[in-house]
């Protein structure tokens, strides 16, 4: 047992999101998430790469759709390997 009651196979099969959903539609998911973010990325308004703290994963990316009376801003962190 390593985890509550589950082996590393029953382990892996449940964290497997793959194989939960099939190749084919992972990568579906994937080249959506990737178009959305890009069209946010290149919206106006969009700041990309802010510093919150000095360190190479340390910046955020700020989004706000134009023509439209502000609101909250998404944000992401990410590691930006800079």
């Amino acid at each position: 047992m390593l985890y509550r009651g589950m082996d590393r196979a029953a382990l892996d099969a449940a964290y497997n999101n793959t194989e939960a959903v099939g190749i084919a539609r992972r990568d579906r998911y994937v080249a959506g998430w990737s178009a959305r973010s890009d069209a946010v990325r290149r919206a106006p308004g969009g700041r990309l790469d802010l510093a919150y703290a000095t360190g190479r994963a340390s910046a955020w990316t700020s989004s706000r759709a134009a023509g439209r009376r502000p609101r909250p801003s998404r944000t992401s962190t990410a590691a930006t390997g800079r």
